[in-house]
């Protein structure tokens, strides 16, 4: 309730004198505080029209007039003051049809992987020589190779649609190349730390590692900034069937091998360079110079991974 308004000494013709006055709202919440201190009220609703919004005044009987300022003053003075809520920065969403470009070329690569894996290209075993092996020491770039190789087809299509999902979230938020920039390093750091502290022996692949990077670069971003791009309500609804999503790829849904370590490694990657992002918002992000030459890193770092890969299993 806000403090009451000052209003005028008139007395009316039936002898009531009006003790407050302002919305509807805080002068029924005046009058709840002077019926529980047993002191009758007439609220008046106000004008219409061109009143906008009507002013409504409280008035009580002239005898208790001053009981009545005394209560209301007393309560606004016992009633903590509103807390200021914190500005949440508005960001400016990048345009979907580039999200979606690179969500498309996230999918090309990881079924381009896929068929040269199926008819062993180059004469290799790509699963040897590119997934995460523990029983190998010092290939840093299987990190980057093990996120693009997959058990089977429903692992492969299972990373491929939600790793869509989030670099379309991504994107819109940080710009394509940025985006799949803070995907693959979370995917790339978590591979490692789970590579780290893995028992001897240890092998994984797939691209879940980083698909649960990108949902921790999301988490970290928007818990540090508490920004939340207002143009779609629709990724305040989704992000819930989002993450509902990921927990079940997470858990498996029913498959007997799950690197559960390697998705907590992932999506705590993904906190910390979704923070880390925090600062470039917004204006950084907008440097075409600076998302053109993520994107080519991102792609030349996949590339040159697999080159190492090739030339060392030959």
């Amino acid at each position: 309730m806000t403090p009451p308004l000052p209003v005028g000494e008139e007395v009316t013709s039936d002898g009531f004198v009006a003790v407050t006055s302002g919305t509807r709202s805080a002068c029924e919440e005046a009058g709840l505080v002077l019926a529980a201190r047993g002191i009758p009220y007439v609220l008046d609703p106000g004008g219409t029209g061109e009143q906008r919004p009507p002013t409504c005044v409280l008035f009580v009987a002239q005898t208790v007039a001053a009981a009545a300022r005394e209560e209301l003053a007393r309560y606004a003075a016992e009633r903590p003051a509103p807390v200021a809520r914190a500005a949440v920065p508005s960001l400016r969403l990048f345009p979907r049809r580039a999200a979606v470009l690179g969500a498309v070329v996230y999918a090309l690569i990881l079924f381009g992987v896929a068929l040269l894996e199926g008819q062993r290209a180059f004469g290799i075993d790509w699963v040897r020589a590119g997934a995460l092996d523990t029983r190998v020491r010092g290939e840093w770039w299987r990190a980057v190779t093990a996120l693009t190789l997959h058990a089977g087809p429903e692992h492969l299509f299972g990373n491929s649609l939600f790793g869509a999902a989030i670099g379309v979230l991504a994107a819109r938020l940080f710009g394509v190349g940025m985006a799949w920039a803070g995907i693959l390093a979370a995917g790339v750091l978590g591979n490692g730390l789970d590579a780290l502290f893995a028992p001897p022996a240890y092998g994984a692949l797939g691209a879940s590692t980083a698909v649960f990077g990108g949902l921790g670069l999301l988490s970290g971003f928007t818990w540090r900034t508490g920004a939340v791009p207002v143009e779609e309500r629709w990724l305040r609804r989704g992000a819930p069937l989002v993450a509902g999503i990921g927990l079940l790829a997470m858990f498996g849904a029913g498959a007997p091998q799950v690197d559960v370590f390697g998705h907590l490694f992932g999506f705590a990657s993904g906190v910390a360079v979704g923070r880390a992002y925090a600062p470039l918002a917004q204006r950084p992000l907008r440097d075409v110079r600076l998302q053109m030459t993520a994107a080519g890193v991102c792609l030349a770092a996949v590339a040159c991974a697999w080159v190492i890969a090739i030339n060392s299993s030959a």
